[in-house]
């Protein structure tokens, strides 16, 4: 059986820990991703690239244990779900140092999200599933200061894909908050 706990924020701007399986994922609250982090997201990638399938699969099943809600999110082969996710990593990972340039690609895929039935909660349950998904990379671990990087840069990119969703189908008012906020748990 998967073991999941949840330590609440004690304080406000304080971080929220999730425990899945034994490791503890956390929540960046930096507002930038340095350029020695994303080096180390860059490298962490490469490493964990021949890994792929394995990753995807540790992250759905992380996912859905986090969120079992989140299944019926996600349609037909997961597999496949798996390769596009990789993909998309792939591409936000090789344009963390030029965010300018990839902030419209991860506006739109917030706004296909929303469409998708993901709500604004999600994406930290996302951003848990992620750091447990690469801790359990084989050879390919992480390391503290590399978690580090992948949690401030999971964060940036999702804070974009945020903008998208909230946005809606209008992509000029991706700074309104037009969607449902976090649930208190």
């Amino acid at each position: 059986m998967t073991g999941i706990s949840e330590q609440p924020p004690r304080e406000p701007g304080s971080v929220r820990f999730v425990q899945y399986n034994g490791v503890r994922t956390g929540a960046h609250s930096g507002p930038n991703v340095t350029p020695h982090q994303i080096d180390l997201v860059q490298h962490g990638m490469r490493r964990l690239a021949p890994h792929a399938a394995f990753f995807a699969r540790n992250f759905y099943a992380a996912l859905f244990a986090l969120d079992p809600a989140l299944r019926p999110v996600f349609h037909g082969d997961l597999a496949q779900q798996g390769v596009r996710l990789v993909h998309m990593l792939q591409r936000a990972v090789d344009g963390l140092g030029h965010l300018e340039a990839l902030a419209p690609t991860l506006h739109a895929l917030g706004r296909r999200h929303v469409h998708y039935g993901v709500r604004r909660y999600d994406f930290e349950t996302v951003g848990h599933a992620l750091m447990a998904a690469l801790v359990r990379q084989p050879d390919a671990a992480p390391d503290a200061p590399t978690r580090a990087a992948w949690r401030a840069a999971y964060d940036c990119l999702a804070r974009e894909i945020e903008r998208g969703a909230a946005a809606g189908d209008d992509p000029a008012s991706c700074l309104q908050d037009a969607w449902p906020a976090r649930r208190v748990a």
